[in-house]
C-alpha cells in the first residue's frame, strides 16, 4: 500500500461509521387484538369497536324463552361502539355442553362435525331465521362454519335494518369448541324497522299488509335481492365481519 494510506481494517470502520440503518417496515395493523379464556380474535380496524368479554350461563339465541333453564357456562364477547344498534355478540361454548341443552342443538354439532355447512340448500338444522340470504363457508384459524344473513321475524312485518343481522356458527377441528356469532347489518333498499308502514326504499321491495298480501313471495323478493347486493355494499361490509371471523383463535385450557 501507498505511505501513509489507511489500512483495510480502518477503511472498513470509517464506511461503517457512515452507514444508516433504515427503520423497520412497520406490520400492517390487522385489527385490534381480544383475549379471554384461550379465545382470541381482532375486530378489524374499520369497525371502529371493541368487545367485552364475560362468563356467563344466560340463554343465547336461537332461543327466546327456553323450558330447559339456564345453558351451560360460556364466554361471550359483547361488542361497543358497533356501527348497527343490533344486540351483537360471539359466543363460545364447549360443544358436548351445548349439544346436551337440547336436541336441536344437539343436531346443529352434528351437522357442523359432519361438514354439513358446505351443502345448498342449507340443512334445516343449521337455519335460523325465517330466511337466509348470502349464504358463504367461513374457516377460522383452527375451525370451520358458515354464515349468512336472517331476521327471526315475530309477526308478518318486513324485512328491515333493526333486525336484519349476519350469522356465524362453526366449530373447532377438533370437536371441542362451538361457536356462534350475531352482528347487525344494515341494507340500503330495506326499512328502517318492523313498522308494516315503515317507508321502503324507491329500489326496495314493496310491502303490504293486506289480508291478499303473499308474504312467502315477499320473503323470496328480499332474499333474492339480498344476495344480488355485493358483500360491500351492506353496512358494515360482510367480508368485514367474515375477516373478524377468520381470525379466530379457539384453544384448550
Amino acid at each position: 500500500p501507498a505511505a501513509n494510506a489507511p489500512s483495510v481494517g480502518t477503511v472498513v470502520a470509517q464506511t461503517l461509521e457512515t452507514l444508516t440503518v433504515a427503520a423497520p417496515t412497520p406490520v400492517p395493523v390487522s385489527g385490534l387484538p381480544v383475549s379471554y379464556n384461550n379465545i382470541s380474535f381482532n375486530i378489524p380496524l374499520e369497525l371502529n369497536a371493541s368487545a367485552v368479554p364475560s362468563t356467563t350461563d344466560d340463554v343465547e339465541f336461537p332461543y327466546i324463552n327456553p323450558s330447559n333453564g339456564l345453558m351451560p357456562e360460556h364466554a361471550v364477547f359483547s361488542f361497543t361502539n358497533y356501527p348497527v344498534p343490533l344486540g351483537t355478540r360471539l359466543v363460545v361454548f364447549k360443544a358436548s355442553e351445548y349439544a346436551a341443552y337440547s336436541q336441536s342443538l344437539q343436531d346443529t354439532i352434528t351437522a357442523l362435525l359432519a361438514g354439513q355447512d358446505t351443502a345448498q340448500p342449507l340443512p334445516d338444522v343449521l337455519i335460523e331465521g325465517h330466511f337466509y340470504a348470502q349464504v358463504k363457508k367461513v374457516n377460522f384459524k383452527n375451525g370451520h362454519g358458515l354464515r349468512y344473513l336472517t331476521q327471526d321475524v315475530t309477526g308478518s312485518g318486513p324485512i328491515n335494518n333493526d333486525e336484519l343481522f349476519y350469522y356465524y356458527q362453526g366449530i373447532t377441528t377438533d370437536g371441542a369448541y362451538f361457536v356462534s356469532a350475531t352482528f347487525g347489518v344494515n341494507a340500503a333498499f330495506l326499512a328502517a324497522n318492523s313498522d308494516p308502514n315503515s317507508a321502503i326504499p324507491p329500489d326496495g321491495v314493496p310491502f303490504g299488509n293486506g289480508t291478499d298480501f303473499d308474504y312467502d313471495a315477499y320473503l323470496k323478493a328480499v332474499t333474492q335481492k339480498l344476495n344480488d347486493t355485493p358483500a360491500e355494499s351492506f353496512v358494515p361490509s360482510l367480508g368485514t365481519l367474515d375477516k373478524l371471523i377468520e381470525s379466530l383463535q379457539i384453544s384448550a385450557p
